[in-house]
């Protein structure tokens, strides 16, 4: 990612339910600021990040049992990549996963707007020193803050393009 100083903290100020569709909006504001940037997301994931507000645990078997189910899966249909496996796991999940096997999070960040879509990077760091950054979508990358509770960074030209103040009432 970019210099640190490219880069707003921002907070989770509400998630709004549109009136006219299914889905809803969450507002990001800058920590130090006024500005707010508005993300579409879909109810399901709304429902995600409102159980990492609250701190509740959907339940679940036991998540080794977890892990090793779903490698059994992924070897007895001879698939070699997460990317092509047939199952929608849980960011929870995933994130448990990562976390399990030594993996820390570094950064949490959007870091792109591309056609009034945001996109977003999470960096992650091994114990032996490796750093990867994965492209993730916002909604995920506002689940790994809470549910990890880590800061959420925004690029400061996202701020600044997208960016909008409210009107005083």
């Amino acid at each position: 990612m970019a210099e640190d100083n490219d880069y707003i903290q921002a907070t989770l100020d509400s998630i709004r339910r549109s009136q006219v569709s299914k889905f809803r909006v969450v507002l990001l504001r800058e920590s130090n600021g006024k500005r707010f940037i508005p993300i579409w997301i879909g109810r399901f994931d709304a429902t995600s990040i409102i159980s990492a507000i609250e701190c509740q645990r959907i339940p679940h078997p036991n998540f080794n049992c977890i892990i090793w189910l779903t490698w059994a899966i992924i070897w007895i249909l001879g698939l070699r990549q997460f990317k092509h496996h047939p199952f929608n796991l849980s960011m929870n999940f995933k994130s448990r996963f990562l976390l399990a096997n030594g993996t820390e999070i570094e950064q949490i960040a959007i870091t792109g707007l591309v056609n009034d879509i945001y996109l977003a990077e999470v960096v992650l760091a091994t114990t032996s020193g490796f750093s990867k950054s994965i492209t993730l979508r916002p909604s995920d990358a506002l689940i790994l803050a809470l549910r990890h509770n880590k800061p959420l960074y925004v690029l400061r030209k996202i701020f600044d393009e997208a960016g909008v103040i409210p009107e005083e009432e």
